[in-house]
């Protein structure tokens, strides 16, 4: 190539040539030779740019081909994989001896496989990389061979410009005698003018320069004028900021190294539990259990960290923990209000129809699950694992595993865990047979987004709301003792009246000064007077209303500056720990190596890591006390 790229250059000097010496007509070498040299090089790459085009259209097809090898290998290694899937699930154990047998040939016939995929992916990759240099190789051919026809073209003009030249030359001669005469006398006298104007330009320069200083000064001035001003109105302002900043950022740094310390150590912890198989004999030696007392129950530590709240009200209404407001109607049966990230904390209410109602249900009864412990309302009754209970008013009793149950008034319960679940239910009695309940559940922070149920968010659609009802073919687990029955006569319309015109307004009154400008609370206040016939319920909104703007108080103290992000922290590493901790108990990983019965203690150390994980779970529960006393001091 360097050789055609040479005769290129002499072309280009020989054009030039022509165009000085023209009128001599001194032309060293002819348009058709130099046409007939240029095409002598033009063809042998011509034949290599299509030379260059057919071995690439050859790779192209080569890729092709590779690419449906590797489509081959991939589907027969997906259907590898489900038929090794179908041996686990259809073989009974009692085959044990073939189902391993058939076990093993797949899974050596898999490896094979994908190793073969693997070389054959390689293989597809070096092609690419092949139509790609020879894609790059065969643009540069075709570059030059555009080169060389361009320069064609080149020397046709320079060849009619030449003929053209030589019919005007002697005329311009002519003119240019004449031109060079006046130019002559013009320029005498351009000399005097321009030593003139250099002269005037000068001063002209000089003056702009001076007024241009001026300005600039001028305006420095104004400023630095002003700039001093406001620094000395804001240097004590400033000053006093400085220090403050300096103060706090001192406390910062502290609290930042104590709480990446403590996250180190935590994530240290986690990262570890999720540990493959393969390292749980080592996990199980660190975590040898210690000759240390077991925790006993009354040390367990409550949460005490903010709170979200949902409630189920009226006929009923819905707030959920997101702030979506939004009815149910047309549904009756148990469903699933809210169960927390472990579905070890759940709430069940059961809606049922009530012909003062028309076609809207009524909250008839409530359910709760609480670390194992079932606790039932309906008909007026209060049950816990199935037993009867009549708690004195105002009593708080402590059930097992750091549960309890108080009942703040003659008609209201309420239950709290030590995970954070909590919640409160009013018992009202409508007829002599008929009760329903205002039900308020509040649950960490941390949980929001994570826990499930007709609280979780959004208003759910009737397909959503169908799925979180527990019936016989649900694979939900019912937490009422009885199954729904519908009751009979109960859909019938009919329309409930208030007592009369004076009560109507004195429950108005009364309502709108226990509510506030709570809409939906307000509306529920008035349907329990009118259902009730009298107005000692509404004493309970008032108390309801106190309780939930105490419990907004606290949570905003909760988010708020530095503690409150570290506490939301510890919060989400506590809620991911109980999670772990529960499905190590839901799967019973114990249970299931003893039944193995192997000769290595590998189900001791298996019950060592969940006793470390339970007593790490209970530190943290501590340290997240106390940062809250800190807190809400």
């Amino acid at each position: 190539m360097s050789r055609s790229f040479l005769l290129l250059t002499i072309l280009i000097s020989t054009l030039l040539i022509f165009t000085s010496s023209v009128a001599s007509r001194q032309i060293f070498i002819s348009q058709r030779e130099v046409t007939e040299i240029i095409n002598a090089d033009v063809a042998p790459v011509t034949k290599k740019h299509e030379t260059c085009i057919t071995e690439q259209k050859a790779f192209r097809g080569e890729v092709v081909q590779l690419q449906k090898g590797v489509d081959g290998l991939a589907e027969e290694i997906a259907l590898i994989k489900k038929l090794i899937k179908a041996v686990k699930a259809t073989i009974k154990d009692d085959h044990k001896t073939h189902k391993d047998k058939l076990h093993t040939l797949l899974t050596n016939l898999l490896k094979k496989l994908e190793a073969e995929l693997a070389a054959a992916r390689k293989n597809v990759k070096v092609a690419k990389k092949k139509l790609s240099t020879q894609k790059k190789e065969c643009a540069l051919i075709d570059s030059h061979r555009e080169k060389y026809m361009a320069a064609i073209k080149l020397i046709t003009m320079a060849e009619a410009n030449m003929k053209y030249a030589d019919t005007y030359i002697p005329q311009l001669k002519a003119a240019a005698a004449e031109y060079l005469r006046q130019y002559t006398e013009l320029k005498n006298t351009e000399s005097d003018h321009r030593a003139t104007i250099a002269k005037h330009a000068q001063e002209i320069k000089n003056a702009k320069e001076t007024h241009k200083q001026c300005t600039k000064d001028l305006n420095r001035l104004k400023t630095d004028k002003k700039n001093y001003e406001t620094c000395a109105n804001n240097l004590t302002s400033y000053t006093k900021k400085v220090n403050t900043c300096k103060a706090e950022n001192e406390k910062a740094k502290t609290l930042h190294q104590t709480l990446s310390n403590a996250s180190t150590k935590l994530n240290h912890k986690i990262s570890t539990l999720k540990a493959s198989a393969q390292n749980w004999k080592k996990l199980a030696e660190e975590y040898k259990p210690r000759e240390e007392k077991p925790i006993e129950e009354e040390k367990i530590v409550q949460y005490t960290g903010p709170h979200t709240l949902c409630h189920s009200t009226g006929d009923p209404h819905y707030v959920s923990w997101t702030n979506k407001r939004f009815d149910i109607y047309g549904f009756e049966g148990d469903f699933v209000l809210a169960e927390s990230p472990d579905e070890d904390f759940v709430v069940e209410t059961r809606i049922a129809y009530q012909r003062n109602y028309a076609n809207r249900g009524l909250n008839q009864g409530v359910a709760v699950q609480a670390e194992g412990i079932i606790f039932e309302s309906l008909e007026g009754q209060l049950k816990i694992d199935g037993q009867v209970k009549n708690l004195a008013v105002g009593s708080t009793t402590n059930l097992r595993h750091g549960v309890t149950i108080k009942r703040v008034n003659a008609v209201t319960y309420l239950i709290i865990t030590p995970d954070g679940g909590k919640v409160q239910f009013q018992q009202v009695k409508l007829t002599a047979t008929f009760w329903y309940h205002q039900v308020y559940v509040y649950v960490p922070n941390a949980w929001v987004g994570k826990a499930k149920g007709l609280c979780a968010g959004n208003p759910p659609t009737a397909a959503q709301i169908k799925a979180l009802q527990v019936t016989d073919q649900s694979k939900r687990k019912r937490i009422f003792g009885v199954a729904y029955n519908p009751p009979v006569g109960n859909h019938a319309v009919a329309t409930l009246k208030w007592k009369n015109a004076g009560f109507e307004k004195e429950a108005q009154a009364l309502c709108l000064k226990a509510t506030g400008k709570d809409a939906d609370l307000y509306h529920d206040c008035l349907m329990d007077a009118k259902v009730c016939g009298n107005l000692e319920m509404i004493k309970d909104y008032q108390e309801e209303r106190k309780s939930i703007k105490d419990l907004e108080k606290q949570d905003a103290q909760m988010r708020a500056g530095p503690l409150g992000t570290a506490y939301r922290y510890l919060a989400h590493l506590l809620s991911e720990l109980s999670v772990q901790s529960q499905q190590l108990k839901k799967y019973d990983v114990v249970k299931d190596l003893k039944s193995l019965k192997l000769d290595t203690n590998l189900a001791a150390q298996v019950e060592g890591i969940e006793a470390r994980m339970n007593t790490e779970i209970h530190e943290l529960r501590n340290l997240q006390q106390e940062l809250a006393l800190k807190i809400t001091k």
